[in-house]
């Protein structure tokens, strides 16, 4: 993702970022004087909730997914099921966007019980199951979405994903670029082709490519310069490459627009590591600060879990936001999270079961093959904690700017027994 908050930053200080603030593109104040003038108008609403839709994915600001839920609901108000299954799969969407992936799945069922061939439907219904860690059926799902649909962007990004959850990295690469050729064929909506070349960049970077990465990340940004995942992603490569002040101008660009968490808290250690304890600091409480907020709290608990347990502070804080993620979202990633929060508390035997359930697929994923590794380490498996560091490092030597480090004094730290 995770890419998403309400947040503003400037210079040291935070600030809450309010709807009223917000700053509506010309075709949602149509919409809401539209819907306005007329209650009733389900298409408008319907047209008005993908629209707060698009702009919540190309700017990741928490006040339109409000919107979107808003119309949804008002959209089957108006009128309901079976007729309005547009509105029913705005709902659908929006449910998927706050995180509330019981309630899409059910949706997408409803949704398949009118019209089994929708390709749209399978598509939720996937998404859903993949978020609930429920693999494979989501599978099967997808499965289906294809027969229904064929080659499509939706459906080779979907496609790719399943390959790289299971560790078939080149199946991902074809077809990503599948996506891609789909996204370059449609000029009009650049957030897609943006979208296939920031993707691109992250499955480079993950097996530690760092001029793929980069190549992709600047096209995406070529495309759409203020597509804030990439800003991120490129701000990360640079650190990877040792250009602190380069990524932390690049990390500074992308919390302008939109400081989700990850962002902000890896420029607070990329201005310690400059000797900038002040502004690290600073930061760091723009992290605590956002995380006051009910809604983003719920929807960043992942992040925040391991943003606190990587730097051991508020570790306790850390366990409940874990447990709690994993309780509504059990993927693998839910679990790895579990299971590094549960380590840092001293519940090893929690994170052994976690760690268990995040590396049950094989996912070529470095950081979690660093958890597993210091997992293994903390149960005094030497000889297991060393295979997956080196694994983790081998895989991706940069996968996290501090972590990385960790994993490699780690590692040596055990070489020498």
């Amino acid at each position: 993702m995770s890419l998403l908050f309400a947040l503003a930053m400037a210079a040291c200080t935070s600030t809450q970022r309010t709807a009223s603030e917000t700053v509506f593109p010309p075709e949602i104040a149509f919409l809401e004087r539209r819907v306005a003038d007329d209650p009733g108008d389900y298409t408008a609403w319907n047209r008005l909730g993908y629209a707060y839709l698009r702009t919540l994915r190309l700017t990741g600001n928490h006040d339109f997914l409000d919107g979107a839920l808003r119309a949804a609901e008002a959209s089957m108000s108006a009128l309901g099921a079976p007729e309005n299954r547009a509105g029913l799969m705005l709902l659908a969407r929006a449910r998927q966007a706050n995180h509330e992936f019981g309630m899409a799945r059910d949706l997408a069922r409803q949704l398949l019980e009118i019209d089994p061939d929708n390709a749209d439907y399978w598509a939720i219904l996937s998404d859903s199951l993949l978020e609930l860690g429920d693999y494979d059926q989501a599978r099967g799902a997808l499965g289906r979405m294809y027969d229904a649909g064929g080659s499509t962007l939706g459906s080779e990004t979907r496609v790719s994903r399943q390959h790289m959850l299971h560790g078939r990295t080149a199946q991902a690469r074809g077809h990503l670029e599948k996506a891609l050729r789909h996204a370059q064929a449609s000029p009009g909506q650049p957030e897609n082709l943006a979208w296939c070349h920031w993707q691109l960049g992250e499955l480079a970077f993950s097996s530690g490519d760092l001029d793929g990465a980069e190549r992709h990340y600047d096209e995406a940004l070529r495309v759409l310069p203020t597509f804030i995942p990439a800003l991120g992603a490129r701000g990360r490569m640079l650190a990877a490459r040792g250009r602190i002040d380069a990524a932390i101008e690049a990390y500074e660009k992308a919390t302008e627009s939109d400081p989700v968490p990850p962002f902000v808290a890896v420029l607070s250690d990329l201005y310690r590591a400059r000797g900038d304890q002040r502004r690290a600091d600073a930061l760091m409480r723009v992290v605590d600060e956002g995380a006051q907020s009910a809604r983003d709290r719920r929807l960043d608990r992942r992040h925040l879990s391991l943003i606190y347990a990587d730097r051991d502070r508020r570790l306790e804080e850390a366990y409940d936001l874990a447990v709690a993620d994993y309780a509504e979202r059990p993927d693998i990633y839910a679990a790895d999270t579990l299971a590094w929060a549960a380590l840092k508390t001293g519940r090893l035997d929690e994170a052994r079961r976690a760690i268990a359930a995040a590396t049950r697929l094989g996912t070529p994923d470095a950081k979690i093959l660093y958890h597993a590794g210091m997992i293994a380490r903390a149960s005094g498996d030497l000889a297991g904690s060393r295979e997956l560091l080196a694994r983790a490092i081998a895989l991706n030597p940069h996968f996290d700017f501090r972590q990385s480090q960790v994993a490699r004094n780690a590692l040596a730290e055990i070489a020498v027994r």
